[in-house]
């Protein structure tokens, strides 16, 4: 067993104890009322999404259980079981941060963008124990013993890194509802001592924030994860990836620590020596002198202004203290080189819709020339073009024409849209796929048209459009229902077309 998976196994380890002991014998904490018949219009998309690809299935069943069951916490607790078990096999294990030197308009910065829907395997896992842990605490902490953090693969400058931060906030999550501050340290400590990689110091900070007590605070920052801190290995790939969101979860946690007073010196030393051996020795090809010289300018601003109490023996990172040597590669990994808009067809795709942005509107010929494009879109084909490239390209053409044209024709390039997507659905990539769904389904509500005579082949596209049509038509019962989720991955479509504008205004 590869100490990473060690480091899982610990990580989530301590669950089993909790939920054997802290819970045993608690019943669900909502009382039963009596069983209230669901709505047979839920019950058929509970069904439906049975029949979706796994990460489907399980975020329809999640989001269509509290509809289904209002008034029925047992039936709704055996629905996000089996959402849970769904996500097992959901096709991404968890998900990426984008690589430095990687351009945000690349197959790695499309994907990391469509992962913000949360459909990967951690990402599913968290949502249903959060959902189980409202009604069965003992239930909750059982699924959270199950989970296991994926194999990681760091190390490399160039490659996208490894998010496996919902893991520690089903902790965090977990941690809660423990009744008494002893358990709850237990639960917290093992996590922040294993430490194999810069990837997991934000989490982790962010976790210890569900401390309680003082106590707890004071022992888990002083004495577990100064020690994880003082172990991690050097990995600036890793490092300079997550360097943004793990500054600032230490800064928070510092300041957490100072708010409260507990002394926090002892962690000030620990994330001093941390920095300095991630800095320390040859950087990443993307990592300037200036970048590494601004990490030692934060931790001195975090010793100056955070440290409580302030105490000399914790010295200033000086530039004496850490020798920085450039990367010897010249080569450009895969990662990061530009790989959309390369071929002969999508340049001359891109020129075209180019000229069309910046042609004026009210002219005679502004109509016949949408119409003539539209047409030429419609028809063309990816050629030799990689599927995945191809289905990101059309689909942002398509939204920039969208952004160009009056209701009428938005509507209608929407409908085009989805039956393309319909056609050429991404097995292997189906969230970025789901991306460009959720930008079609937009333009059709703001249309406030049925797709009509349109029909719906896939089952994906069919799904979310009737539970969001329902939601239209006044369901009463509150949840976070898939209306906020499909604009949060419109969203996400728009940065793809953000992306497209820019190329176009070159």
């Amino acid at each position: 067993m590869s100490v990473l998976l060690r480091a899982a196994s610990l990580l989530i380890g301590s669950l089993g104890v909790l939920s054997a002991t802290l819970f045993h014998g608690e019943e669900l904490q909502n009382p039963v009322r009596p069983a209230t018949a669901a709505n047979p219009n839920y019950e058929r998309l509970l069904d439906l999404a049975r029949s979706l690809p796994p990460e489907f299935a399980a975020d329809g069943l999640l989001r269509v259980a509290p509809l289904a069951y209002p008034n029925n916490p047992r039936r709704r607790a055996s629905v996000i079981r089996e959402a849970f078990g769904l996500a097992w096999n959901a096709q991404d294990p968890y998900k990426t941060r984008l690589a430095p030197r990687a351009a945000l308009d690349s197959l790695s910065g499309l994907h990391e963008r469509a992962g913000r829907a949360n459909l990967d395997r951690l990402s599913l896992q968290r949502r249903a124990i959060a959902a189980l842990l409202t009604i069965d605490r003992r239930g909750a902490a059982e699924l959270a013993r199950a989970v296991r953090v994926p194999e990681l693969h760091t190390g490399e400058c160039d490659s996208p890194t490894p998010d496996v931060s919902a893991a520690y906030e089903i902790v965090s999550d977990v941690s809660k509802g423990v009744p008494t501050a002893r358990d709850r340290q237990v639960l917290l400590d093992g996590p922040s001592r294993i430490i194999i990689s810069p990837i997991q110091v934000g989490p982790i900070a962010k976790m210890l924030s569900a401390a309680v007590t003082n106590e707890e605070l004071a022992y888990l920052t002083t004495v577990s994860f100064s020690q994880g801190l003082k172990i991690c290995p050097r990995d600036p790939g890793a490092f300079f990836a997550t360097l943004y969101e793990t500054s600032r979860a230490l800064e928070d946690l510092l300041r957490r620590c100072g708010t409260r007073g507990v002394p926090n010196t002892e962690l000030v030393k620990a994330i001093r020596e941390y920095y300095l051996r991630q800095i320390n020795g040859e950087r990443c090809p993307d990592s300037t002198a200036g970048g590494i010289d601004s990490v030692a300018a934060d931790f001195n601003r975090f010793r100056l202004d955070l440290a409580f109490p302030h105490e000399a023996s914790v010295p200033a990172i000086k530039q004496a203290d850490y020798e920085s040597k450039p990367s010897n590669s010249t080569s450009t990994p895969a990662s990061v080189k530009l790989d959309v808009w390369q071929s002969e067809g999508a340049g001359q795709m891109m020129t075209a819709v180019r000229q069309l942005r910046f042609a004026e509107h009210s002219a005679p010929e502004w109509p016949g020339r949408v119409a003539d494009f539209s047409a030429k879109l419609d028809n063309w084909s990816a050629g030799n073009e990689p599927l995945r490239i191809f289905v990101h390209e059309k689909c942002a053409l398509y939204s920039t024409l969208m952004d160009q044209v009056g209701e009428q024709d938005r509507a209608r390039l929407a409908r085009t849209m989805l039956d393309f997507l319909q056609s050429n659905f991404l097995s292997e990539y189906p969230q970025e796929w789901f991306m460009h769904v959720g930008k079609a389904f937009d333009v059709l509500r703001q249309a406030r048209q049925e797709p009509a005579p349109f029909r719906f082949r896939d089952p994906v596209v069919s799904f979310y459009w009737e539970l969001s049509k329902l939601k239209l038509l006044g369901a009463a019962q509150s949840c976070h229902f898939t209306r906020a989720y499909l604009f949060r991955l419109v969203s996400n479509s728009l940065r793809i077309r953000l992306y497209s504008s820019a190329q176009l205004l070159g």
